[in-house]
C-alpha cells in the first residue's frame, strides 16, 4: 500500500473574508492571525474495546490527552498526568493516553496493566490521529474543545496547563496556548510521495465502498469517478476518520460477521493522506472507478447467485416518502407448506436497494409476530433465518448437514428498516428515473448546492447556501468550505455559519471596502471600535474648522491679518473633510397588547392539507387558545 511520509502536521495558513449582511467572501490565500488550531473529528477504540470518538465528548468542557509511548513514558509522567486528572476531578473534564508507539491492541492490554484504571489507552495503530493532531513527541499533552473541534493547549504538564484548564468555561484562550515538550520524538516511518488516485486509492474505494455507493444503491451518494470522489473528499475524510463508514465495524477482537466492513490501518492512512494532498487526479489516463460503474451498469440485470429457488416468498410493497425517519415495519409472511421443512440456503432480493437499509427474518409460530418470547424474556431460543445488509453477501448457503427448521404450519416474520433518500418510492422492483422538476423547491435547491459542490473549480459562488438545509447539512457544509481549495464568494445571513468558517470580515459601507480580522462576532467588536475612532477624529476636526472659520470672520477686515485669514480660507477650501460617523440603527420591533383577547382566537376542525390532489395531513382539529404556547416541527 502506498504511503507518504509525515511526522508532523502542517498547519494551512488559509485566510476568510465575508461581507456583513449579505456579502461573504472566502479567500485562502492570506495569512491567519491568532486563532485556536483546528481539528478533525476523529474516533479511537481503547485497549479495552471501548469506542471513543472526539465529538461524542460534546457534552464536555475538554479532552485532554497524553501521547503516550512505552519506551519514553516514564512512570513518574504518567502519575503526574493521573494527579492532574485527579486535581480536576470534580470539572467536567475528560481525560485519556494517546498511544504513539504503534501497539497491536494486545500489545495495549498487557501495557494497560501498569497505568491508570481511570486512564483510557486509546489505539492509534498507524498513529494517524497524533500526526492530524500535530503531536510530534511522546509525553505531550493535547486539550481538545470537542465542540469546536479545535486546540486550547499544547505542550508539558505544568502550572500554564493548569491554567487553561482552571480557566476552561469561563475564559477559553482564543489562541492556541503553546509550551515546549520534552519527550522523544514520534517516529512514523513511512514511504515518501503522494498516493496515485488510479494505482492506490482508486481500488481501495472501488473493493471497500462503491457496492453501496453506487447508482441505485444504498449510498446516499455515486463513488463512480474521480470528480464525484473529489467532490465529496471531506465528507469522506470525516466519516473515515470518525470510524462511521465503512458500516457495521464488528470489532475482530472479540467476533467476525461475513457483513462487517473494514478499512485496515493502510488503506485509511491512504486514502486520508491522498484527500489531506488536495486529492490529486495523476497522470492515469483511464478512471478505474468509471471502469467499474461502466462493468456495474452492464451487469445490472438480476440473477440468482446460487440458482432458482425451490420457493420465492415476497413480502408486500412498502410506500416510502420522500423525507422523515421511518419507523420499522414488521410483516408476516405464510408459507403453505406442507409438513416440516429444512432451509439450505436463503437469497435476498430487495425490491429497492436505494431505501433498504436492512431486513431481519425468523421462523414464528402461527400465534407469534417478529418478536415472539423475546416480549417478555431476555435469553430466548429463536429460528433466526438471515439478516440482508447492503453489500455483496446477498446469498447465504449454511454449512453441510444445518439448516435452519420450519415446522408445518409456522410461518416468516420480517423486520425491514427504510431509509428515505429525497423522493417517495416504493419497494418493488421496477426502476424509477426522476427529472429535477420533479422535486419540490427545497430539494431543487439543495440539488443546484450539490451540483455546484460537485464541479471542479477554482472560483465557487454561492448565494445563501444555508437555506433549506438541516443542522446536519450544515455542519457538514462548514467542513466541507474549510476544505475547498479555491477561492469562494459566498452570500450569507447565517451569522453562527459565518463565525464558524470565516477569519477576515469584508465590509462594505458608503461606497468604500475596509477589511476587519477575525470571524463576524470579532467583526461587530472592531467595528464599534472604529467608529468610535471615527466619530473622534469627526469632532477634533469640526473644532479646528470652526477655529479656523472664527479667526477669518475676525480678522478678514483688518489689514494686518488680511493675509493670514485668506491663508485659513484655502486651508478650509481644501481640507478634506472626515464624513461623521454613522452607526446603522439596530432593528427593533413588537407586539402590543391586543384591545381584546378572543377565546378561542381559531377554531379548525377537519380541515386537510396537501397540494394537487394529495393529501398529506386530513381530518385536523385544533384550538388556538388565549396564552398557547405552540410549537412548529417539520
Amino acid at each position: 500500500m502506498f504511503k507518504t511520509a509525515r511526522t508532523k502536521r502542517v498547519k494551512p495558513r488559509l485566510q476568510l473574508v465575508a461581507l456583513s449582511f449579505a456579502l461573504s467572501a472566502l479567500l485562502q490565500s492570506l495569512p491567519v492571525n491568532a486563532s485556536l488550531d483546528r481539528v478533525s473529528d476523529f474516533a479511537l477504540i481503547d485497549a479495552s474495546g471501548e469506542f471513543h470518538q472526539l465529538s461524542r465528548y460534546k457534552h464536555r468542557d475538554a479532552l485532554v490527552l497524553f501521547t503516550y509511548d512505552p519506551s519514553c513514558s516514564s512512570a513518574a509522567q504518567i502519575q503526574r498526568f493521573a494527579n492532574l486528572q485527579a486535581q480536576f476531578n470534580d470539572s467536567n473534564i475528560s481525560f485519556g493516553l494517546l498511544d504513539t508507539s504503534g501497539a497491536t491492541r494486545a500489545e495495549l492490554v498487557e501495557l494497560s496493566g501498569s497505568l491508570p484504571d481511570e486512564l483510557p489507552l486509546l489505539q492509534d495503530g498507524p498513529q494517524l490521529v497524533a500526526s492530524l493532531l500535530g503531536a510530534s513527541r511522546a509525553n505531550e499533552v493535547l486539550v481538545l474543545n470537542p465542540d469546536r473541534l479545535n486546540v486550547f493547549y499544547r505542550g508539558n504538564i505544568g502550572d500554564v496547563l493548569a491554567g487553561v484548564l482552571e480557566n476552561v468555561v469561563i475564559a477559553p484562550p482564543a489562541d492556541t496556548v503553546t509550551t515546549t515538550a520534552t519527550g522523544c520524538a514520534i517516529e512514523v516511518a513511512r514511504a515518501e510521495g503522494v498516493p496515485d488516485y488510479a494505482a492506490d486509492v482508486a481500488p481501495i474505494i472501488r473493493d471497500n465502498c462503491a457496492e453501496c455507493h453506487r447508482r441505485g444503491g444504498v449510498g446516499p451518494f455515486a463513488m463512480d469517478s474521480y470528480i464525484m470522489l473529489l467532490g465529496w473528499s471531506p465528507m469522506i475524510r470525516e466519516v473515515i476518520l470518525n470510524k462511521r463508514m465503512p458500516p457495521a465495524q464488528v470489532d475482530p477482537e472479540y467476533g467476525h460477521s461475513k457483513m462487517a466492513r473494514y478499512l485496515d490501518d493502510d488503506e485509511i492512512e491512504t486514502v486520508v493522506t491522498w484527500i489531506d494532498a488536495r486529492a490529486p487526479r495523476g497522470a492515469g489516463a483511464e478512471d478505474p472507478l468509471e471502469t467499474h460503474a461502466a462493468r456495474l451498469s452492464s451487469t445490472s440485470e438480476f440473477g440468482w447467485q446460487l440458482g432458482k429457488p425451490d420457493r420465492i416468498v415476497a413480502g408486500a410493497s412498502n410506500a416510502i416518502p420522500s423525507t422523515g425517519v421511518m419507523d420499522y415495519i414488521y410483516e408476516d409472511v405464510d408459507l403453505g407448506f406442507e409438513g416440516d421443512r429444512w432451509l439450505r440456503a436463503v437469497e435476498t432480493r430487495p425490491g429497492d436497494e436505494s431505501v433498504l437499509h436492512h431486513l431481519m427474518v425468523f421462523v414464528t409460530a402461527p400465534a407469534e409476530d417478529f418478536w415472539g418470547e423475546e416480549r417478555q424474556q431476555r435469553v430466548v431460543s429463536r429460528r433466526f433465518v438471515e439478516g440482508y445488509a447492503p453489500g455483496p453477501h446477498r446469498a447465504i448457503e449454511f454449512d453441510k448437514g444445518t439448516g435452519v427448521f420450519i415446522p408445518e404450519g409456522h410461518k416468516l416474520s420480517l423486520q425491514f428498516h427504510y431509509v428515505t433518500n429525497g423522493q417517495s418510492n416504493v419497494d418493488k422492483i421496477e426502476e424509477i428515473i426522476n427529472p429535477v422538476d420533479y422535486f419540490s423547491g427545497g430539494w431543487r435547491m439543495r440539488l443546484n448546492l450539490a451540483r455546484a459542490l460537485m464541479c471542479r473549480s477554482d472560483l465557487l459562488l454561492l448565494d445563501e447556501p444555508t437555506n433549506h438545509l438541516d443542522l446536519d447539512a450544515v455542519i457538514w457544509l462548514e467542513s466541507w468550505l474549510k476544505h475547498f481549495p479555491g477561492t469562494l464568494l459566498l452570500i450569507s445571513h447565517d451569522r453562527s455559519f459565518l463565525d464558524n468558517v470565516v477569519q477576515t470580515i469584508c465590509f462594505i459601507d458608503g461606497g468604500a471596502l475596509k477589511t476587519y480580522k477575525g470571524n463576524y462576532s470579532a467583526f461587530e467588536v472592531q467595528r464599534a471600535s472604529h467608529l468610535a475612532q471615527e466619530k473622534a477624529s469627526y469632532i477634533k476636526q469640526q473644532r479646528e474648522i470652526d477655529h479656523m472659520k472664527s479667526f477669518v470672520e475676525r480678522f478678514r477686515a483688518k489689514a494686518t491679518k488680511a493675509r493670514q485669514a485668506q491663508s485659513r480660507m484655502k486651508q478650509l477650501a481644501k481640507l478634506e473633510l472626515i464624513a461623521p460617523a454613522h452607526a446603522h440603527t439596530a432593528f427593533r420591533f413588537e407586539f402590543r397588547e391586543p384591545v381584546s383577547k378572543p377565546d378561542p382566537a381559531l377554531v379548525v376542525t377537519d380541515v386537510s392539507i396537501g397540494y394537487d390532489e394529495k393529501a398529506i395531513l386530513e381530518n385536523i382539529r385544533f384550538e388556538l387558545r388565549s396564552g398557547a404556547r405552540i410549537g412548529l416541527l417539520g
